[in-house]
C-alpha cells in the first residue's frame, strides 16, 4: 500500500524529506557502502526499522512516532555523520513535530 501523505503544509514537506525520507519512506537512496559488510548490516536495520515507523502508520499502527519529539534521538549519530542535511537546527525540529502533531496525533 502506498499513500502519499496529506501534510500540513509544504514546509513540514520540506524538512521530512530533507531529514527523515531516505529511512522513512520508500524513497531510500542506498549508497555504495550499504553492500559492505559490516556497514550494509547497520544500514539495513536503520532502513527496515525506518519502513516499519513509516508503514505502520499508513497500516494505522501508530509504531513509535513519539521519537519524533525534538530531542535529538533522531537522526541517529552514525547517519547523521554521513548526512550533513539531515542534521536540522532546533527551530526546525520544533517545526517539524508542530506539523506532524496534526498529521499523527501528539506525540505518545
Amino acid at each position: 500500500m502506498t499513500r502519499k501523505p496529506v501534510w500540513d503544509s509544504e514546509r513540514t514537506e520540506k524538512l521530512v524529506r530533507r531529514a527523515c525520507f531516505d529511512c522513512h519512506s520508500n524513497e531510500t537512496v542506498w549508497p555504495w557502502c550499504s553492500n559492505v559488510v559490516p556497514m550494509s548490516w547497520a544500514l539495513t536495520r536503520h532502513v527496515m526499522d525506518g519502513w516499519d515507523e513509516l508503514f505502520g502508520v499508513e497500516l494505522g499502527r501508530a509504531g513509535r512516532r513519539g521519537r519524533c519529539d525534538g530531542d535529538g534521538d533522531m537522526p541517529p549519530w552514525d547517519y547523521a555523520l554521513a548526512h550533513p542535511e539531515a542534521r536540522l537546527s532546533g527551530p526546525e525540529k520544533r517545526e517539524l513535530v508542530d506539523g506532524l502533531v496534526p498529521m499523527f496525533g501528539d506525540k505518545e
